[in-house]
């Protein structure tokens, strides 16, 4: 279970929200039952109220904390050298000083959906437009996530083995938003991409550094 960050605020708030609720409880509970209003009566009702406005933080907490601890991290099947491989989340129009060793990487422009090839040809990398990724491994992600649970964000990244349609490497990362307590909050960071629970991150979502290796 993984809080979210203390709100003065919202503390505040929650306790006039139970002081209030309790207030209408007792109301109904003398007036509108026409019941005993006893001490048992008091602490029982004063708790639930008490406990009542974190509620939705509970649940996202509790929901956030078993996703990281069941799902999220890196996860490698193999590596495996490689001449170049697709990148389906970038437009590369030359090679970075990490990635020098690799004769060519395919890339798509996200704006105009074309396919582009950066290929090492000396000292100066030659940069054109394909039809069709033609390489084998493919790197992909989706920028914006998937909903995994109230007010939870799944993101994953992926490298694919397209001759055998196999995920050879998948990395994980959720994120929670804050529940209605914490206004006031300009929301930090909190993020998991480990069992651990995070908050913040550890890892960049660009995996293939780690998979994938230039070809000696």
């Amino acid at each position: 279970m993984s809080i979210y960050y203390f709100s003065s605020i919202g503390t505040i708030l929650a306790l006039v929200v139970s002081c209030v609720g309790l207030g209408l409880f007792r109301l109904i509970w003398t007036r509108g039952l026409n019941r005993k209003w006893t001490g048992l009566v008091f602490i029982i009702s004063a708790a639930v109220m008490l406990l009542l406005p974190w509620t939705e933080e509970f649940w996202i907490a509790h929901n956030f904390g078993r996703l990281c601890r069941t799902d999220a991290g890196l996860h490698i099947a193999r590596t495996v050298d490689v001449d170049g491989f697709y990148d389906d989340t970038t437009h590369w129009e030359s090679f970075s000083k990490e990635l020098s060793g690799f004769r060519f990487i395919e890339s798509r422009d996200p704006i105009y959906r074309t396919f582009w090839r950066v290929e090492r040809e000396g000292d100066h990398p030659r940069h054109y437009q394909i039809d069709k990724p033609t390489a084998r491994y493919h790197f992909e992600y989706s920028p914006f996530g998937s909903q995994a649970g109230h007010k939870i964000i799944r993101e994953e990244s992926r490298v694919i083995d397209m001759a055998s349609n196999e995920s050879i490497a998948q990395f994980v990362r959720y994120s929670r938003q804050p529940s209605w307590l914490y206004i006031g909050i300009n929301p930090p960071p909190f993020v998991c991409d480990e069992p651990s629970g995070g908050p913040n991150i550890h890892q960049s979502l660009l995996i293939y550094d780690k998979v994938l290796f230039p070809q000696k």
